[in-house]
């Protein structure tokens, strides 16, 4: 069964908090808990019981961010399995920009990354730690399906719209053709996109069938979405509008 991003956030907390790598937070990294190993099990309840006082639960972040700036993101995964339920919050509440779209996967991808790229920044001595890292996942998975949602939009318009539309945009295949004969997007760019928005393939069916690791993947496809919506709203360059530039 193939499990999406946050489920893999949930699967490697597990491993940490009962498997082979476990993980143990020790007491003495923060004066607000007792000195001491504790276990990851422990330490969510901690974090995530409504009497704990924010001052502990602080403290406690301001800790977990300088280990995983320190672990090369082992404790920011841990961080993030942690914060499992507000990352969860973030992304259903992303979701609202793109209700029709089947991106969730696409959308914990972004809210995934956010967090742990706001962990090598978020000023801790600031209250509300936690909760600014899920702020800020929402924020980019918001983005995301709001950019994702204007790009569907932009292709509906361009192969659907009900006046007749130029013979080059009468098939969506016909606009990526063009899209990569001008050097926007990759022949991979293109495939990607066809086959997870129009043939309904799943990213890890199309990963494995280019021999690609699925987080690769998904980064090509929302690149070639990217620049082909602004491609399409004339907010991009064609490649010989680039090599115009460049000669002048």
């Amino acid at each position: 069964m193939q499990l999406s991003p946050l489920e893999r956030v949930e699967h490697a907390y597990l491993r940490h908090a009962w498997g082979p790598d476990k993980a143990i937070f020790w007491g003495g990294y923060t004066t607000e808990l007792r000195p001491g190993p504790i276990e990851l099990p422990e330490l969510t309840d901690i974090l995530t019981d409504e009497r704990t006082p924010l001052v502990v639960k602080d403290g406690v972040w301001a800790s977990l961010v300088r280990l995983a700036q320190a672990t090369n993101d082992e404790w920011g995964v841990i961080a993030a399995g942690i914060a499992i339920r507000g990352l969860k919050r973030a992304v259903t509440r992303a979701r609202y920009h793109a209700p029709n779209i089947d991106i969730r996967d696409d959308l914990e991808s972004a809210a995934i990354s956010a967090f742990l790229e706001s962990i090598e920044t978020v000023d801790t001595t600031r209250p509300q730690i936690c909760a600014r890292l899920c702020q800020a996942a929402y924020i980019n998975a918001r983005r995301w399906a709001i950019e994702l949602k204007q790009y569907q939009q932009a292709m509906c318009s361009a192969v659907y719209e009900s006046h007749p539309p130029p013979d080059q945009y009468q098939h969506v295949d016909l606009i990526l053709t063009d899209a990569i004969s001008q050097g926007i997007i990759t022949k991979l760019q293109a495939s990607l996109i066809l086959e997870t928005r129009f043939d309904r393939h799943t990213v890890k069916r199309s990963a494995d069938g280019h021999k690609l690791a699925v987080p690769k993947a998904r980064k090509e496809r929302r690149i070639g979405e990217l620049q082909l919506y602004q491609w399409l709203t004339g907010q991009g360059y064609t490649r010989n509008d680039r090599d115009q530039t460049m000669r002048s």
